[in-house]
């Protein structure tokens, strides 16, 4: 009789391990691996899951076998503890794992668009209906917008600077040179310290042609000089803008980088948004990781109908558009 209990144990135990084990191990590799950009912390949960779930499977086996050819007396229950050892360890990795798969689900787009759905008050379609959501989102009322923008991380501080814009107004008023090299200066010097504490090295813009003491200029005027001068210049922040993405996703992460991608896109629908304008809101993203904004004074300069350029020989130039001003250039030492 204790033998037939033994038995019954044995069979009991190693079937009921093994079928959640392997019911874990299959939700793994499904579920758990649709988690697209797994941090280091979810990929050793899911290798200590895989892992403990195979030696529980493997001793859960064993003990049946065991059981059922050579347990024929009570210390049997003995070689009961380590299956559920192992099975224990497995199941604290799997909670561990679902936990951490709700989390990604939570900030996943997916999920930031259904909510803006319900809150727009528009039908639950297919991602195909994302532009019209975005369309819908510019044309709602302010709190809608307000609401909207809170179920996103960094939500709040984005959506205040979209509300900042009407801040910015062209001015097409006459600045003085010195007043915009001085802008061009905090503009360059806000390139460098951010670059600087991203590369973890120095960094000059345009520092494989840079001569001594190169030309800081301010250039108005539609003249053909002008515009031949405009042509074989670059933007200041061009080089910026193209580590913009690596920059938010350092200091941000993961989830830094999909509110970026997703608001980048939503901003993409209003056309009195370029590119300036939009990478300064998503600036918010990462904002308070350092004590300067260069976009700042992009979107300055671009209210005063000017942008910052660099020349091939290290040179700075102020470019002012479309101003009565029509002299070919002017240089300041």
């Amino acid at each position: 009789m204790s033998g037939l209990i033994v038995l019954v144990a044995c069979i009991f135990q190693s079937l009921f391990t093994l079928f959640f084990m392997i019911m874990g191990l299959c939700w793994g590799l499904t579920e758990g691996q649709s988690i697209q950009r797994q941090t280091s912390a979810n990929r050793n949960i899911l290798v200590a899951l895989y892992l403990f779930g195979v030696l529980g499977g493997v001793l859960s086996v064993g003990m049946l076998i065991y059981g059922i050819f050579f347990g024929r007396g009570s210390h049997y229950y003995f070689y009961l503890i380590p299956p559920w050892f192992f099975a224990g360890l497995y199941f604290h990795h799997y909670d561990e794992c679902v936990k951490a798969s709700k989390a990604k689900m939570a900030r996943n787009p997916k999920s930031w668009r259904k909510r803006w759905r319900q809150i727009l008050e528009l039908p639950s379609l297919h991602n195909s209906y994302e532009d019209g959501m975005n369309k819908a989102l510019w044309s709602a009322s302010e709190d809608k917008q307000a609401a909207c923008f809170a179920v996103l991380p960094y939500g709040n501080a984005i959506y205040a600077r979209v509300q900042q814009l009407n801040q910015f107004e062209t001015d097409t008023s006459m600045v003085s040179d010195d007043e915009l090299l001085s802008k061009l200066d905090q503009q360059e010097a806000g390139i460098q310290q951010v670059m600087m504490h991203f590369l973890g090295a120095q960094y000059v813009i345009g520092q494989e042609t840079l001569a001594d003491n190169p030309p800081r200029q301010v250039f108005r005027g539609i003249g053909k000089a002008t515009k031949r001068l405009r042509r074989e210049s670059f933007s200041l922040m061009y080089p910026f803008q193209a580590h913009l993405r690596d920059i938010v996703s350092k200091y941000a992460g993961e989830e830094g980088e999909d509110v970026f991608l997703f608001v980048r896109k939503v901003l993409s629908q209003r056309d009195d948004i370029d590119r300036i304008t939009q990478e300064w809101i998503l600036w918010a993203i990462v904002a308070d990781q350092f004590e300067v904004d260069p976009y700042r004074q992009a979107l300055e300069f671009k209210c005063l109908g000017a942008e910052s350029l660099w020349q091939a020989n290290g040179g700075r130039i102020v470019f002012v558009h479309e101003s009565k001003n029509k002299s070919e250039g002017k240089a300041v030492a």
